[in-house]
């Protein structure tokens, strides 16, 4: 997609653009193309076994390890951004590993990739929910609490948020001007893990990838 096109689509019915932001937009979109591809290739698979295989594997492993921590004093959490480093391996060799066919359409592409992290960040938070059920259990002595009801509980607040979040994409996550910057470093880590260009032009000695992994080197 062109900017010619970007800014004929800002301009469409119910997205007017005033005169004074199109400069704003201009900055925006100079901050986009620096990490996220205009382009799509729609030969790749996405929903594949792999995906689901891996993203519900590290979503019930991140969600059960944050639920654990935090009933700790010193409470933390581990982020749903190291399933992007954990899965790219695990996705390489499930591509070696399994047949071809329906379990293993080709090799562990972007779209996979990003769709391992989506599926794991909406599963690694601890629910809502449990706040309340922990308290009611133990600290008001009601030990009449059905597990049942427990978690139709969890469900039914969890699926209030998602709700939410659904009647607000219009709003905060269709316009253009409703830029998320915690998702770019995702998305750059992503396509230095999967990209092949150089978006410097030749700029630096090396590849994001290569660098990548000599800093996490270096770290270690």
């Amino acid at each position: 997609m062109s900017d010619s096109d970007l800014k004929v689509a800002d301009k469409a019915p119910g997205s007017e653009v005033a005169p004074n932001e199109e400069s704003f937009l201009d900055e925006i979109y100079e901050i986009l193309d620096a990490v996220v591809p205009r382009t799509d290739d729609v030969s790749l698979p996405a929903l594949t076994f792999r995906v689901w295989v891996l993203g519900l594997v590290f979503g019930c492993l991140i969600c059960a390890a944050n639920t654990v921590f935090t009933f700790r004093t010193n409470t933390f959490t581990i982020s749903p951004f190291v399933t992007v480093l954990m899965a790219y391996p695990c996705g390489l060799f499930m591509a070696r590993a399994l047949p071809k066919g329906f379990f293993n359409p080709g090799p562990f592409n972007y779209k996979e990739h990003a769709l391992i992290y989506v599926i794991t960040s909406a599963m690694a938070s601890t629910p809502y929910a449990l706040y309340n059920i922990i308290g009611q259990k133990y600290q008001l002595y009601q030990s009449d609490l059905n597990l049942g009801w427990c978690v139709v509980f969890a469900i039914v607040t969890q699926c209030f948020g998602y709700g939410f979040a659904g009647l607000t994409r219009r709003y905060l996550v269709r316009p253009p001007t409703m830029l998320w910057p915690s998702n770019l470093a995702t998305i750059a880590m992503l396509n230095s893990l999967h990209g092949n260009d150089d978006p410097s032009n030749g700029r630096y000695p090396m590849s994001r990838y290569k660098f990548f992994w000599l800093v996490t080197s270096a770290m270690f």
